[in-house]
């Protein structure tokens, strides 16, 4: 399942089979089977108030670089 607010990505990842949510307006765009204003509201009616929602950058640490020498 492909959550993306780009509808050109959403198509590609219906044609390859993936059910598909569109983010970023209520109304179905062309390859989406669900649409959603905001992700946010909908984590927020199904986790509750305790849920905290955070970014993907606190998810995967950033490589640090090593000097080469």
């Amino acid at each position: 399942m492909l959550f993306d607010d780009s509808i050109r990505n959403i198509g590609s990842a219906k044609a390859t089979g993936l059910k598909t949510v569109f983010i970023g307006d209520s109304v179905l765009v062309p390859g989406a089977d669900y649409a959603l204003s905001s992700i946010h509201n909908k984590l927020y009616q199904i986790y509750g108030k305790s849920t905290k929602i955070i970014s993907s950058s606190h998810l995967f640490s950033k490589p640090r670089l090593q000097p080469w020498f």
